[in-house]
């Protein structure tokens, strides 16, 4: 059964983007910062998921700038549905490319429950996140150690031998659907320590 939030939802803010431009290696190097203080990660497991339907405005931008520039898109959608009656469920981020020069391409999306119509000059989109197998984890804590928790996800994947579907070259990664769903967070909860994210990367 699918849970569906208020339209209120909030402007999460995601994940620490300065990481993302950096190597394997990198993180290889960097692997004591999974080890902060402030947040957990409940071990991750594959469930299976239907094909889920969202609406969403696209955010393109430097990672560096995604915590301000994304965010923002929050109320716009908000506002658009609202106005359309439409009953908005969680509020996601999915990642559709990180490039090698450090930008990225991010829907800022809620959930729904049924199909929209989409004025061709609106600035709403609809998307859907691909039904299959998915490796499943929750963060619980600030949106500033979700990338520590992604790492602890791949190392797990790797363990356990999964692939994520996804598909890399030297210019860009993409992976087929990567998303971060807002369980909770300022908007309904003031301690950080307490948000719930639920991490879902599609396996190949």
């Amino acid at each position: 059964m699918k849970r569906w939030a208020s339209k209120q939802a909030g402007t999460p803010r995601p994940i620490n983007s300065r990481h993302w431009r950096r190597g394997y290696s990198s993180i290889m190097r960097d692997i004591h910062e999974t080890a902060k203080n402030g947040a957990s990660l409940t071990i991750p497991v594959v469930r299976s998921f239907e094909p889920m339907t969202y609406l969403a405005i696209a955010v393109e931008c430097a990672m560096a700038d995604l915590p301000q520039a994304a965010p923002s898109a929050f109320p716009r959608l908000h506002r658009w549905c609202e106005d359309h009656g439409v009953e908005l469920g969680e509020g996601l981020f999915r990642y559709f490319h990180f490039t090698a020069d450090g930008r990225t391409l991010v829907h800022v999306a809620n959930l729904v429950d049924r199909t929209v119509a989409i004025d061709d000059d609106a600035e709403i989109i609809t998307g859907e996140m691909a039904g299959g197998d998915y490796a499943v984890a929750v963060h619980t804590g600030p949106y500033d150690l979700l990338y520590d928790s992604t790492v602890m996800m791949d190392g797990w994947l790797s363990g356990r031998n999964l692939a994520k579907d996804e598909r890399r070259s030297a210019q860009q990664f993409e992976p087929a659907c990567q998303v971060e769903i807002y369980r909770n967070g300022p908007w309904s909860e003031p301690n950080p320590a307490a948000w719930e994210t639920e991490l879902r990367m599609k396996l190949a």
